[in-house]
């Protein structure tokens, strides 16, 4: 996207010129799928919506399900960021692989992605030099709950895809992606989603005791999965100030600015301590902003 240009309709050529990008794109993704199906079996099946290609292990009465949940996510993402849901945030859809075999997701993570997470059910797989992303994701058990919880995990881990994708492809403060991704899945998915009850508690915790916050949210590294519910909660606090506000201090970090001129430019000059302050105000008075 060219964000200097909003609006602006790009030339025939231009347009003939990324319809040949994007099919190019596509035939790579198709046949990476493929190589997948030599690799994990035929079983591995290619379902598409407008913006994904999913393969998937899921029985046919299962994988039906799974366009419709990712082009809900998709268009909440989109709404989220002021985003047309024709524009085409990834260049030939996003890949997206589906598992219900542990043994193929472990063997997929392992050989494609030198990926070794023993506990993980998603993961996303980023690179910021090429703007390439990819999604992949376990859903253990058929009960309601785990298909519940198989949606959690993809709601989380296709924001981070769109997220990757969205503006430009350089890579943001950790707990800020990782807090967008709880929000999201808080919003999209509502009561089938506890991200909003574990971001209350954790963050009125926070609040009674003043434990600190200051380090941890310049820290570089990634954060804890028992940490997202304290990112959950201060990035809603954030988005909550106003959404176009929100949008624009996200540009800022996609566009290269560090976390601290991002929240001056866009939260009325705020340092990191009066964020913080202000946000612990908020939680002892109404609770965390992410709880629904």
């Amino acid at each position: 996207m060219d964000e200097s240009s909003p609006g602006r309709s790009a030339p025939p050529l231009a347009d003939s010129l990324m319809a040949k990008q994007r099919t190019a794109v596509a035939d790579v993704y198709r046949r990476f799928g493929e190589r997948v199906r030599e690799v994990l079996g035929k079983r591995i099946t290619l379902v598409e919506s407008p913006h994904f290609l999913i393969w998937t292990d899921w029985s046919a009465r299962d994988r039906g399900r799974l366009p419709d949940w990712c082009e809900a996510m998709y268009a909440a993402l989109c709404r989220q960021f002021g985003i047309d849901p024709t524009e085409p945030v990834f260049p030939a859809g996003c890949p997206l692989f589906c598992f219900e075999s542990e043994k193929r997701f472990r063997r997929f993570a392992r050989e494609f992605d030198g990926y070794g997470g023993l506990d993980a059910v998603g993961y996303t797989r980023s690179i910021p030099e090429n703007g390439h992303v990819h999604v992949v994701l376990l859903r253990k058990g058929r009960t309601p709950e785990d298909f519940d919880r198989f949606a959690c995990t993809l709601v989380h881990e296709g924001t981070h895809a769109f997220l990757h994708r969205l503006f430009t492809t350089r890579l943001i403060p950790h707990w800020v992606n990782e807090g967008i991704a709880e929000m999201m899945t808080e919003r999209v998915l509502g009561d089938r989603c506890p991200a909003g009850e574990k971001a209350d508690l954790l963050a009125r915790q926070y609040a009674r005791y003043d434990w600190p916050v200051g380090d941890w949210v310049r820290r570089a590294g990634p954060i804890e999965v028992h940490e997202y519910p304290l990112a959950c909660s201060l990035v809603t606090f954030l988005e909550g100030q106003g959404t176009e506000r929100f949008r624009a201090f996200v540009r800022d970090l996609k566009n290269g600015e560090s976390l601290e001129a991002a929240l001056a430019r866009r939260y009325d000059g705020w340092s990191m301590e009066t964020f913080l302050r202000r946000w612990r105000e908020h939680v002892r008075r109404d609770g965390s902003p992410a709880k629904p």
